[in-house]
């Protein structure tokens, strides 16, 4: 969709905050990557939390989301450092479909979109 994903050389599109609403209303397949820094009490519906550092360190990452299916990472930043190298490091391992969230939490926030509770456990890991 034009305006809806923004990208510069070098870097993985944005996927914007309106966008990635749009997909979770419609009840696409669509996996959300909390990449901040420290693990939050709140996130976007239906998120995984995992140390991005360690995401980042890792030979790779493991998610359980199809190499075509809408992988979107958000972090804390508002240009979307940690989320962005973790969307290249995942569109580097054949996941083409990964997208930091343009503007990162806080632009989600700003937007109003809902935020719900952290459950217990997560389902995402390295190797």
């Amino acid at each position: 969709m034009e305006g809806k994903m923004s990208q510069s050389a070098s870097e993985v599109s944005r996927i914007s905050p309106d966008r990635v609403k749009e997909c979770l209303d419609a009840g696409e397949a669509i996996f959300i990557l909390d990449a901040r820094a420290q693990r939050n009490d709140q996130q976007i519906p239906s998120s995984f939390w995992f140390d991005p550092m360690d995401l980042l360190k890792a030979d790779r990452i493991l998610v359980s989301a199809r190499k075509d299916q809408l992988i979107v990472a958000y972090d804390d930043s508002p240009d979307e450092t940690l989320s962005s190298q973790i969307a290249e490091k995942l569109v580097s391992q054949g996941y083409w479909n990964a997208h930091p969230l343009e503007g990162g939490m806080s632009a989600w926030r700003e937007q109003g979109f809902p935020i719900e509770p952290r459950p217990v456990e997560t389902l995402i890991g390295t190797e």
